[in-house]
């Protein structure tokens, strides 16, 4: 997982970084149709018998599988929103590569966007919302908020902890702007 996170000045000053269109990753197709424990052997992140020890620890704690396979070491963070990108169909988001707006992020709606763990983050230059999201589930939800946008929509999967430090930065941005 993504535990630091620089400053976007910081970033740009050690290289620069990749326009918005080139720092979202796209998955392969062929991975629509799978369970998320499939794709991550798949992808060579893990091995069967380890999804199914973590299915099992999810099913019997009550936790989402995904919880269950970072808290249990199976994946990392980085590992699940990969899997979930592929899964999905969805880009994956890199905070580390993404240049992230702080323009966009200062207007953010800070309890939405936590309430939902999605976060629009940048814009392409068409005029493209990115939104990142942590937890695919919640997409039905932040589609009906985005109705409302006269911008067309990108969801992207990110690590859940990215989504909140974009949310916490969101709130630093409001508080220093009031």
């Amino acid at each position: 997982m993504n535990d630091s996170h620089e400053t976007e000045s910081d970033a740009s000053a050690e290289t620069p970084r990749p326009s918005v269109a080139d720092a979202l990753h796209y998955p392969q197709a062929r991975h629509q149709e799978m369970r998320i424990g499939e794709v991550l052997v798949d992808l060579g992140f893990t091995s069967e018998a380890a999804i199914e020890v973590a299915v099992g620890s999810a099913a019997m704690r009550g936790l989402l599988t995904g919880q269950a396979l970072i808290e249990g070491g199976v994946v990392t963070g980085r590992q699940l929103a990969l899997g979930l990108a592929a899964c999905y169909g969805l880009p994956f988001l890199d905070y580390d590569e993404f240049p992230v707006d702080d323009r966009v992020l200062a207007r953010v709606d800070a309890q939405v966007a936590r309430k939902h763990m999605a976060i629009p983050c940048g814009t392409l230059e068409d005029g493209t919302m990115i939104v990142a999201i942590s937890d695919y589930q919640m997409v039905a939800a932040v589609e009906k908020l985005s109705a409302s946008s006269s911008r067309p929509v990108i969801f992207a999967v990110a690590q859940e902890n990215d989504v909140y430090f974009m949310i916490k930065r969101s709130e630093a941005l409001q508080t220093a702007a009031a």
